[in-house]
Formats: structure tokens, sequence, C-alpha cells
């Protein structure tokens, strides 16, 4: 969803990428998105079942 989505990464596959290239990024962008996750209160959030469109945020 929008709320848990905070960026985005383009890729662009040229003529030069190899297959080894696309399995390379497939399994790093995979371990990094986990780490980031586990760093996530948000995605705890939604992982708990709490819809986050309808949280009252409050200002510190």
């Amino acid at each position: 969803s929008d709320e848990l989505a905070h960026s985005s990464i383009r890729f662009t596959i040229g003529r030069f990428t190899t297959e080894a290239d696309v399995d390379y990024t497939i399994d790093l962008l995979q371990r990094k998105v986990g780490k980031l996750r586990e760093l996530s209160p948000l995605w705890e959030m939604h992982q708990e079942g709490i819809d986050i469109s309808q949280v009252q945020w409050a200002a510190h």
C-alpha cells in the first residue's frame, strides 16, 4: 500500500545486462528489503493486521 511505501527504485535493463546481473540484483534487493522491514515499525503494524490508513498519528 502507499502507506507502507516510502520510496521507489527504478531498474533499467540494457543490452549488456546479463542474467547473472538480474539474479544478483533480485537476491540483493530481497535481503535489503527484509532488513529494512525488520527495522520498520510500520511493517510490524502491518504484520499485526493493523490498518495503517486508519491510524490517528500524533505530532511529537
